[in-house]
């Protein structure tokens, strides 16, 4: 099927097809997430406006809005076309198209290929999603800086709603710490992960390390037993010196 996006028709056959194929997932390896993120970016473009309110408008992109007693269900379902005018649900994955299009992106593009984290001259692939999206694993783009060092550009942006740009998603905010913990008989077994390394200094080791590893889905073990801590090849121990105070003078 196709849909009239101001004068030009947008064959929706491919994109239904790579959306039908796409495993739900934001992987570094997921096929239709792209286009998924692009098609919610433009419906909410195209079918909300001043005089819609943020409950009116979810419900003209679900057909069943939320219900507190189902809430793992809803909302749920497209909204139906209406009897008259143009399908917004359409509209909005036909000016998706045209988007990725207009940019050169492969309708089907790996998320990983456009999502990113800039680290020197390295870009490290970053799973996760935004919130439209319902991802709890944030991968976002904030020009907010809390260092001296130069701020990490976005690039030329091509959609303000989604944050696609000319370099594609630059992710700099959104995960950040993450642990897990087991609580065993022998004591806790932890694992960690800092999503943008230890480091903000751009000569530091520390820099990046953790964010290929996070890219990787990889954890580092929580160390706090004596024994791994005597273990560690970089660890340096320091002898502090038991010294007395001076004593108190007498007043005279």
């Amino acid at each position: 099927s196709t849909v009239k996006i101001g004068t030009e028709q947008v064959d929706l056959k491919l994109a239904c097809k790579i959306l039908a194929n796409w495993n739900e997932h934001f992987d570094l390896d997921s096929k239709g997430a792209v286009l998924f993120r692009e098609f919610l970016g433009a419906f909410e473009a195209e079918a909300t406006g001043h005089e819609h309110t943020a409950s009116s408008a979810e419900n003209r992109i679900f057909a069943n809005g939320f219900n507190p007693a189902s809430p793992l269900n809803t909302p749920n379902g497209l909204s139906p076309a209406p009897n008259k005018g143009n399908d917004a649900i359409l509209v909005a994955l036909g000016k998706a198209i045209k988007e990725l299009n207009k940019a050169g992106i492969a309708l089907d593009v790996r998320l990983g290929d456009l999502q990113f984290s800039k680290k020197n001259a390295k870009k490290i692939p970053i799973h996760g999603g935004q919130s439209p999206e319902g991802i709890m694993n944030m991968a976002a783009y904030s020009g907010s800086n809390g260092t001296l060092f130069p701020s990490v550009g976005s690039g030329n942006v091509i959609n303000p709603s989604t944050g696609l740009s000319d370099e594609g998603y630059v992710v700099n905010y959104g995960t950040s710490f993450l642990m897990a913990v087991e609580l065993t008989p022998q004591g806790p077994n932890c694992q960690a992960i800092l999503a943008f390394s230890q480091s903000t200094d751009p000569d530091s080791a520390h820099f990046s390390d953790q964010t290929e590893m996070f890219s990787k889905k990889a954890w580092r073990p929580c160390l706090y037993q004596q024994a791994d801590i005597l273990k560690d090849p970089a660890l340096r121990s320091y002898k502090v010196e038991n010294i007395k105070p001076a004593p108190k003078k007498e007043p005279d």
